[in-house]
C-alpha cells in the first residue's frame, strides 16, 4: 500500500477500518478485496470521493458516482432496496451532469483542432439526449 495522494489515502483508511485485504488480478489491473462490517468500506469511500470531488470535480465526480451505484446495488442484493434507491438516484444525477459538459468538451476539442475527438464527444452528446 504504497500510493499517495488520494487514492491511496482512501486505501489507507479503509484498511484501518477493515481486515484481510487481499489482491485480486483481474485482465491486468489489481483489486483489493476487503473484509469490513457491512457497508463500512463503501460508505467511507463515498464520503472521500464527495470530498475530493469538492475540490476537483472533473477527475473525482465519476468515481463517486461509480461507488454511490456500487452501494446501492450493494443494499439492493441483499433486500435493502429501499435504501439504496436514492444513492442510485444521486448517481444518475452526477452521470447526467457530466453528460451535460460533453458538448464543451467537443468545443475545446474542436478549438484545438482534433476534429475527430470533437466528432466522438458530439455524437456521445447527442446519443445521451436522445437526439
Amino acid at each position: 500500500m504504497g500510493e499517495t495522494g488520494p487514492h491511496g489515502r482512501l486505501l489507507r483508511i479503509i484498511a484501518a477500518q477493515c481486515t484481510g485485504g487481499v489482491v485480486q488480478r483481474h485482465r491486468g489491473t489489481s483489486r483489493i478485496r476487503w473484509r469490513c462490517p457491512f457497508g463500512t468500506a463503501p460508505k467511507r469511500e463515498i464520503s472521500i470521493y464527495r470530498q475530493l470531488a469538492a475540490s476537483n470535480s472533473a477527475r473525482y465526480l465519476p468515481a463517486l458516482a461509480r461507488s454511490l451505484n456500487n452501494l446501492s446495488q450493494l443494499l439492493s442484493r441483499t433486500g435493502r432496496a429501499t435504501e439504496g434507491l436514492p444513492l442510485a438516484q444521486e448517481s444518475v444525477a452526477i452521470r447526467r451532469e457530466l453528460a451535460r459538459r460533453l458538448p464543451g468538451l467537443a468545443l475545446a476539442l474542436r478549438a484545438l483542432g482534433y476534429q475527430a475527438a470533437a466528432a466522438q464527444a458530439t455524437a456521445e452528446a447527442s446519443a445521451i439526449r436522445g437526439r
